[in-house]
């Protein structure tokens, strides 16, 4: 079940800092960033019963950024419902879409807010959780020695650089670099690269680096030089 994406956090920061604990209870996360990170498990304020929710989740590492959130209203087993005081419509379960920013590499801490309805203050769940959030889609690439794009539109030129052969003769060499070019038709919406030239159409550049190592170019004095390269975005 795909989960859209809540863009802006309604969970202050002061949220953070709570005390007050939720019954609920993260089941099961996935272990690194795919093309979302999938968490789920179920949570309640036995308080309000009868009364479904949100549940916010923020990276528990030092940077406490706002990861996503999941509406808690799937049926679940007896178990919760008698914790709950009602029938058990407490589960939650789908995709983070988390931001690019917080897909490092690294392995975070995932704690989770359950947050009435009625806008009582956010209780916190009575667990958390890890995972590797790896920066998920992975580009298919090909490299050759002064590679053209193979299919402009499908392909972007990601990287130029080291020194190749591209012809050798009786008469001598013919130097070139070598260009890799990524496959991007298939990336997810908000993927973000750095390219040697601006994305095609349905891309955005964010920014410019007018001198790049990633992006090296043969000038004509036959000195390999930097050029420009391109933070691109898939809209």
């Amino acid at each position: 079940m795909k989960i859209a994406y809540v863009g802006c956090a309604v969970v202050f920061a002061s949220f953070l800092s709570s005390n007050a604990l939720a019954e609920g209870w993260i089941g099961s996360t996935s272990n690194t960033y795919t093309d979302g990170a999938h968490i789920e498990g179920w949570a309640c304020n036995p308080a309000t019963p009868g009364v479904s929710g949100w549940v916010h989740f923020w990276s528990g590492s030092a940077d406490n950024k706002f990861l996503g959130a999941l509406h808690a209203n799937i049926p679940r087993e007896q178990a919760v419902g008698n914790i709950c005081g009602d029938s058990g419509v407490h589960g939650f379960s789908g995709t983070l879409d988390v931001p690019y920013a917080e897909r490092d590499g690294k392995r975070h801490k995932i704690v989770a807010y359950f947050i009435n309805e009625n806008g009582q203050p956010p209780l916190l769940l009575q667990n958390h959780a890890y995972m590797w959030l790896d920066g998920g889609y992975t580009l298919q690439t090909r490299t050759e020695c002064n590679g053209a794009n193979p299919a402009p539109g499908h392909w972007v030129k990601k990287a130029v650089g080291g020194k190749c052969t591209l012809h050798s003769s009786v008469g001598g060499i013919t130097w070139a670099l070598n260009t890799t070019h990524a496959f991007i038709s298939n990336a997810p919406s908000g993927y973000q690269l750095e390219a040697c030239e601006p994305g095609p159409a349905g891309w955005t550049t964010l920014s410019t680096n007018p001198s790049s190592s990633n992006c090296m170019r043969i000038d004509p004095y036959a000195n390999i030089v930097t050029s420009p390269s391109y933070i691109i975005k898939k809209n």
